[in-house]
């Protein structure tokens, strides 16, 4: 399993209009739960963006990778972050603008409960977060690792956190797991330009307080994209800071 997680953008389709010269790029950017890293990520992406005033960021909440993913396939979001473990399929419509951080998948369980592996999670009421998050697509492969079959050895729902936080408190779940892209719209080489220039010189800016000493953001890890290839704007941009 891979828990890296990618900004990406399409790779196919048509250039992006409406955009007036003396304004800069808007991007639609679909990020995940309120609540969760990605969106924290996304809003911090933001406001560097609009300080820097290269491209325009807006912040699309949704349940999480596959969702973003699919949005990203309809043109719905012009790019999108996800885990590296959700984009199987997709791989050969997408490029990659960057690793933006390491993503923890967590298994939660109630205090001194009978939970203490993953194969007591057997016959429990189990939350794989919430429907279209990378959570429920990796969940899924993390059962069946531990020999446990998702459709039976198991009761799964899918609760945003908030909600499975509050299931786990009042008992009415027993475990919960979390994770902390046809044509479509393209996203045109400047956009992805400026994109990446925010990654690389406002890294600093870009890691949540609660994450602080635990994410880092530098030239290394963000060309570090398990294989999806980068968008030959980024690279351009890597090249150029780093050769």
């Amino acid at each position: 399993m891979n828990r890296r997680a990618l900004l990406t953008a399409a790779a196919t389709g048509v250039l992006l209009a409406g955009c007036g010269r003396t304004r800069p790029p808007r991007v639609r950017l679909a990020d995940g739960e309120v609540g969760g890293f990605y969106h924290a990520f996304t809003a911090l992406l933001a406001r560097a963006a609009a300080e820097a005033g290269t491209v325009a960021i807006e912040p699309v909440a949704t349940a999480g990778s596959s969702t973003n993913l699919a949005m990203l396939d309809t043109g719905a979001v012009d790019a999108a972050l996800t885990l590296a473990d959700s984009v199987d399929g997709h791989s050969d419509r997408l490029l990659a603008l960057g690793r933006v951080y390491e993503n923890y998948l967590q298994l939660a369980v109630r205090h001194a409960g009978p939970i203490t592996r993953l194969t007591d999670l057997r016959g429990a009421r189990i939350s794989l977060g919430a429907a279209g998050s990378g959570a429920a697509l990796t969940g899924d492969r993390l059962l069946r690792a531990a020999d446990l079959d998702p459709a039976t050895d198991v009761t799964v729902v899918h609760l945003p956190l908030p909600d499975a936080v509050a299931a786990i408190a009042d008992g009415t779940v027993d475990a919960l797991l979390w994770a902390g892209g046809v044509p479509t719209a393209a996203l045109p080489d400047p956009t992805a330009a400026a994109l990446t220039e925010l990654l690389l010189t406002r890294a600093d800016q870009l890691i949540p307080t609660e994450a602080a000493g635990t994410q880092f953001l530098d030239q290394r890890a963000l060309i570090g994209t398990d294989g999806l290839s980068l968008h030959p704007a980024a690279a351009r941009v890597y090249r150029h800071h780093h050769g």
